[in-house]
């Protein structure tokens, strides 16, 4: 069987409204030289159902069902499993323009470098698109300072160098798995190609993790994504990539802490977070107090002055 040029990961859980939509905009592409696989992470509704009836429809398709692990341990299957020369990930949400693959293949045929990116556009309530970022051409040898975004979408990655420096999603991570493995793949390149060419539709699903309204599960995962930035920090001394690294751990803190700012926390919850912190940071209070004046700040601005100081008194017990 010949090795198709460009292997599509798609993770699917609990996908059945969206994932027709999907599949359908991989087999229209004008290119064929592709394969597809769908990775069925344990899904309730019928969404395994529609990745079976697929395969039949075209050789091109391959399913893996799995026990559900998220998207990371999805993703993983189908890079253990991906045949082709580049890879490319596409949300069982989302999908993409007709002329997608062609565009990429034939940017694969005339410039040689280790990453592509490409533009996306968000699909709004009224089926209009809104740009994701102004993305401008280019080839870059600074590899960090080309990334446009950290979303997976609109990415095409050398399974060479995956396999080779075996790359792998963190599993069990639920919000920012995205920007470390982004991360720990541009280290290794030695060019990247940016392309203003949108090719990448993205749906904004209100019932995805993304959205998720607990907090403290928020909190948990970007302190843990900020503990593995961590640890890229320790392996790279490069300056511009640990300068890069920590503003993005500072961020994942910052998100951590942001939904007190939403939120009216108790002195319970404050604690529960506060714990949640040292658990995966250490004592490092620099991003409690960062975030103590944020709140500040923030509620001051809103002029809501009675939950400003139940919130302030509640962080001081607690901080003490």
């Amino acid at each position: 069987m010949n090795i198709p040029i460009i292997s599509i990961i798609v993770p699917v859980y609990n996908a059945e409204k969206y994932l027709p939509k999907c599949i359908d905009s991989v087999l229209s592409q004008t290119f064929h030289d592709f394969e597809l696989l769908l990775i069925d992470d344990g899904s309730q509704d019928n969404s395994g159902i529609i990745c079976d009836e697929y395969v039949q429809k075209d050789f091109r398709i391959s399913v893996f069902h799995k026990k559900n692990g998220g998207v990371s341990s999805a993703r993983n299957v189908g890079l253990d499993n991906a045949r082709g020369e580049w890879i490319t990930f596409l949300d069982a949400d989302d999908f993409i323009f007709p002329d997608a693959l062609e565009n990429i293949c034939n940017d694969l045929g005339f410039t040689k470098n280790d990453l592509f990116l490409y533009g996306s556009v968000r699909l709004l309530e009224n089926d209009k698109t809104l740009s994701m970022g102004k993305i401008l051409d280019g080839i870059y040898a600074n590899y960090i300072t080309c990334i446009q975004h950290y979303a997976i979408c609109g990415y095409v990655f050398c399974r060479e160098i995956i396999n080779k420096q075996n790359l792998r999603f963190i599993e069990g991570l639920a919000y920012s798995e995205d920007r470390i493995f982004i991360y720990q793949y541009v280290v290794n390149c030695k060019s990247v190609a940016v392309r203003k060419k949108q090719i990448y539709v993205y749906r904004k699903n209100l019932e995805s993790a993304c959205y998720s309204k607990d907090v403290l599960k928020k909190a948990t995962h970007q302190f843990k994504a900020a503990a593995n930035i961590s640890q890229l920090l320790r392996q790279n001394s490069f300056l511009d990539y640990r300068h890069v690294l920590l503003k993005e751990r500072r961020h994942m803190i910052n998100m951590g802490f942001y939904g007190v700012v939403e939120q009216s926390f108790t002195k319970s919850d404050i604690i529960e977070l506060i714990a949640i912190f040292k658990k995966f940071i250490g004592n490092d209070y620099s991003g409690v107090i960062f975030m103590y004046f944020l709140i500040s700040n923030y509620l001051l601005q809103k002029r809501r002055k009675l939950i400003n100081r139940n919130i302030l008194l509640n962080w001081r017990k607690a901080i003490r």
